[in-house]
């Protein structure tokens, strides 16, 4: 009996450390994104032993590298408004309204692909 005791007591000191760490882990999580306070994703630095490169289409490379980033600790919100969990999976936020609330991720990266070509190109030059 005192065996099984000691069992269940261990079990349950071991689910509250691993509890509290969890915890600990997304409520501080938040002071993590743009730890360096960078200005665009220009400024993030590459890891070490890798290059940026120009690519296929240097102008949308470069408008890509100016997006403007919030500022360190910014929080990472879901599309209607709510607080994503787990806010230090992202490491910076980009500084960008949402166009309405039901503005999703496709819907974001369509638009970053063509913000760019409505300023520069004709509508005959749009990627399709």
């Amino acid at each position: 009996m005192k065996k099984n005791r000691r069992i269940i007591i261990g079990a349950v000191i071991s689910i509250a450390i691993i509890v509290f760490a969890v915890h600990l882990w997304i409520e501080y999580g938040i002071e993590k994104s743009n730890p360096e306070n960078y200005a665009t994703i220009g400024d993030i630095p590459t890891p070490d032993g890798y290059a940026r490169i120009e690519g296929e289409d240097p102008k949308y490379g470069k408008f890509l590298r100016y997006l403007p980033l919030k500022p360190k600790g910014s929080v990472v919100k879901y599309y209607w408004g709510g607080i994503a969990d787990l806010q230090d999976l992202n490491y910076a936020v980009v500084d960008l309204p949402l166009l309405s609330n039901a503005e999703q991720c496709a819907d974001v990266c369509m638009r970053l692909r063509v913000t760019p070509c409505l300023a520069l190109c004709d509508e005959n030059s749009l990627p399709m």
